[in-house]
Order: structure tokens, then C-alpha cells, then sequence
């Protein structure tokens, strides 16, 4: 019988009962999925009262799902953060497939503002888990008055570099309490404003958040545009602006990619089963005069976002400048 030894992903099995041999069972492929609630207010207003939503995630409990059919078992529908759950657990199912193991959790960063729910989804998991994405609607970054953008202290991805680093190691150093290397997916707005402007992007390269990706992009769908109409207006008490995004499809990738391979490889990692075409999100976004729904005027025709994390940085670096946007034209 194997038996885990907590270190990240080795077992071992004993064969004569005498020796014990190293077995190599990889748990590269277990992943994470955490979505913050305070854009709608908090995880009552997210999961709803009395549903299996709100029992199944109470108190930001986290739940393990293998397939495409767990989440109407954890009662995640259309109805649950307006649509933003579903939508990235099933790109994830339609890339990675079944059989995979994503734990998901719902927190509210108001409450929660250092992103504790990282550490309680990784312990959750025994320890397990290389990749967690981060669906939020707190912004990256903040305008200023001369209409710059810039990353204040203590700002989203310094905390979740943070914790990153508490539970799985600093970059050249051995990990703490025989946790996996912790990696970070950050599915977030830029700014919170209608408008975001590509070229005043605030270059991350210098930030030492090397465990933190942010990602940019998402589906030029009306689906797409409606989920996030609704789910920044599920409380109108504050303007938001946050974009649905592509963390599940690229959490997707990451669950079957092989270590040294790029999910940039579009021959292998075709988005195309969750998104034809990708917008970056920036520019103006215009509510719809006849509907209720966002309209997002920066699209790339003929184009499938793939990847936003550069290739060419170092381990010191997190970076979601324009070079570190991967788009293939597809043919």
C-alpha cells in the first residue's frame, strides 16, 4: 500500500517489507482554484442561502472535484458568483478532462485580506498542490492623478507571493514543511476603471513576485460579456469592472503539461475548445444601450489567447508586460 510521506509528492511503497523503494507518483497535475466573493459582497451573496453551494463551501471550505459531473454534486451553477465558478471549472474539465484533481474554495478578501485561504486550501491538500489560480475582482493596480498606473505596497500580488513563499519555499531555497512549490495564478483587473489603457501597464519585472502569473485575456463571447456585466453587478453599492478572464483554462493546461513543456505550444495546449477568439479587456467598456451587458471594444479577430506569463524572465520576476503576452494567429 503506498503511503504518502508528506514531501510534496513522493511515495513510497514497501514491496518485501523490509526495504522501502522510492516510487515516484507525480502530483504536478493537482491544482487549485480559489475565487474571492467580495465583488458580490461576500460568500452569502456568491453561494446564496440554503443551497448545496453554501453548505458544500461554508466558511471557505475546501472541496476536491475530479469531474465535470462534481459540480452539480457541490451545487455549482449559473446562479453561483454569477456564472464566474462554472464557467472556469468547465474550461478546465474541457481541457484537462476528467479523472483530475482541483480543489476549489470561495473566500472574501475583505475579510480575508492576506489570502489565508491559500494556506488552508494547500494544507487542505495534504500539501500537494504546484498551482493555485486566484479569481478576484480587487485590482492590481491604481490610477493615479496624472492618469499613470502604478502597484502600491502591500498590493494583491505581494501578498500572494507571500503566502506562496510561506508555504512552499523561496526560489533556491528548500521548501518549508514539505509542501510542493507553490505557483500562483492571478486572474484579476488591472485597475478597477471602464477604461484601461495597454500602454500604461505597470511593468512588474522589477517586483520580485516570482511566484505570482498574472493572467490577461479572455472569450469575446456575449456569454462571456454578460457573466461579467452580472457578476459586477450583483452589488451595485460599488462601481467594478473586474473581467471574467481564462484562469480556469490555463489552470486546465497546467493539469495535463508535462513540467518542461510551454502551454504556449498551441499544437498541444488548443485553447480553441474554450475560446476562439481573445480580448485583452483593455480599452472601453461600455454597458450595451438596449441590454444589460458589457461590450468590450479591444478584441483580437482571428487570434487564441494562450499564455501571459514570459518565457524569457528569470525566477525573479513576475511580468504581464506586453512581451509576455503569447496570442497565435489560428489558421
Amino acid at each position: 500500500m503506498a503511503t504518502n510521506t508528506n514531501l510534496g509528492g513522493v511515495f513510497t511503497t514497501d514491496i518485501d517489507g523490509k526495504k522501502t523503494s522510492n516510487v515516484f507518483l507525480s502530483t504536478e497535475n493537482v491544482v487549485g482554484l480559489i475565487f474571492d466573493t467580495s465583488i458580490v459582497g461576500g460568500l452569502d451573496k456568491a453561494l446564496g442561502t440554503d443551497t448545496v453551494a453554501a453548505k458544500a463551501f461554508a466558511n471557505g471550505n475546501v472541496v476536491e472535484l475530479n469531474t465535470s459531473k462534481d459540480l452539480k454534486e457541490a451545487g455549482i451553477d449559473e446562479s453561483v458568483l454569477a456564472g464566474v465558478a462554472k464557467y472556469h471549472l468547465d474550461s478546465f474539465f474541457s481541457l484537462a478532462g476528467g479523472t483530475q484533481r482541483i480543489f476549489v474554495s470561495f473566500m472574501n478578501s475583505d475579510e480575508d485580506t492576506e489570502f489565508e485561504s491559500v494556506e488552508k486550501m494547500q494544507l487542505a491538500s495534504g500539501g500537494i498542490i504546484y498551482q493555485i489560480g486566484v479569481w478576484t475582482g480587487k485590482p492590481i493596480a491604481t490610477k493615479n492623478d496624472d492618469d499613470t498606473y502604478s502597484v502600491e505596497a502591500g498590493n494583491i500580488c505581494a501578498k500572494l507571493e507571500s503566502v506562496a513563499e510561506i508555504l512552499g519555499g523561496k526560489v533556491g531555497i528548500t521548501n518549508y514543511e514539505g509542501n510542493a512549490p507553490l505557483n500562483i495564478l492571478l486572474n484579476a483587473p488591472i485597475i478597477n476603471e471602464a477604461v484601461v489603457d495597454l500602454k500604461k501597464l505597470p511593468d512588474l519585472s522589477e517586483m520580485d513576485f516570482p511566484k505570482v502569473t498574472v493572467l490577461v485575456g479572455q472569450a469575446p463571447t456575449n456569454t462571456i460579456h454578460q457573466i461579467m456585466y452580472d457578476v459586477n453587478h450583483v452589488d451595485d453599492t460599488a462601481e467594478s469592472f473586474a473581467p471574467v478572464g481564462c484562469v480556469g483554462a490555463a489552470i486546465g493546461c497546467l493539469a495535463v503539461a508535462p513540467a518542461n513543456e510551454s502551454i504556449a505550444h498551441v499544437n498541444g495546449f488548443n485553447l480553441a475548445a474554450v475560446m476562439q477568439d481573445a480580448e485583452l479587456g483593455f480599452g472601453n467598456i461600455v454597458k450595451d444601450a438596449d441590454n444589460d451587458v458589457y461590450g468590450v471594444g479591444s478584441s483580437f479577430t482571428n487570434c487564441i489567447w494562450v499564455w501571459c506569463n514570459s518565457v524569457l524572465s528569470t525566477q525573479k520576476t513576475c511580468m504581464y508586460s506586453p512581451l509576455s503576452l503569447a496570442l497565435t494567429t489560428m489558421s
